[in-house]
């Protein structure tokens, strides 16, 4: 026979449990120290992490976080060579919310060896800077020698976030990816971040077009190009 708690209003269930479980004690993260809560991005249960980072961005946001020593504790947890992978970017994400990583902290993280690493670093950068030339330049050059598709997934997300006038050379990288004319997902994200391209500059769009090498888009960029032709009476 089970236990069921339910709410009286609604007689909803809310709970099942064998007989004899008793109710767990009430808690509140909220009364947590910042070493608390930074110790939580550790914890085995996502719910916890994400609840204290939650907590620490609040904190930040009000100005009541020993900004400091948390700091100092998270960037400890994410240069042990003990962490693995999933752990180091959650002490990642809580730098972030505390505003404990600056962009050239990202930039280099771009060269790490873990392709998630190096993903949310460009997700991250994304966020907070328009790229200038400089900065365009150096994702390019990143989107050239990048192996990882996943990494180049979230260059294709970025590059629709670079100025529709300076995304041409980073999309010519990535239209050149013949590896990736299989991919469920790349190809897409190449052509969403390729159209505006297209529809705004005719020379570019041929010279987008030549370099391609995924013929699945060099179909949508020939039809792209013809309808604008057409619309323009060409």
């Amino acid at each position: 026979m089970c236990i069921r708690d339910s709410y009286k209003d609604t007689g909803r269930i809310y709970r099942v449990a064998p007989p004899g479980t008793k109710t767990p004690v009430g808690f509140d993260i909220a009364t947590y120290s910042d070493d608390k809560l930074v110790e939580m991005q550790m914890h085995r249960n996502d719910w916890y992490v994400r609840q204290a980072r939650l907590l620490l961005h609040s904190r930040t946001a009000a100005g009541k976080l020993n900004r400091e020593s948390v700091h100092e504790k998270l960037n400890q947890l994410f240069n042990d060579p003990k962490t693995t992978g999933p752990k180091r970017l959650r002490a990642l994400w809580a730098l972030y919310v505390i505003e404990g990583i600056e962009a050239p902290d990202l930039i280099d993280l771009l060269r790490d060896s873990d392709e998630y690493l190096r993903s949310w670093a460009v997700q991250l950068l994304m966020n907070d800077i328009r790229l200038n030339e400089e900065g365009v330049a150096m994702i390019t050059e990143m989107a050239r020698d990048e192996e990882s598709p996943l990494v180049r997934l979230y260059l294709a997300s970025a590059a629709q976030r670079v100025p529709v006038t300076m995304r041409a050379p980073l999309l010519k990288v990535l239209l050149a990816r013949v590896e990736d004319a299989n991919d469920p997902n790349l190809p897409l994200m190449y052509w969403y971040a390729a159209e505006s391209v297209l529809a705004a500059d005719s020379k570019q769009a041929v010279q987008l077009l030549v370099a391609c090498k995924i013929s699945k888009l060099r179909q949508f960029i020939t039809r792209r190009m013809a309808v604008k032709q057409l619309s323009s009476g060409g």
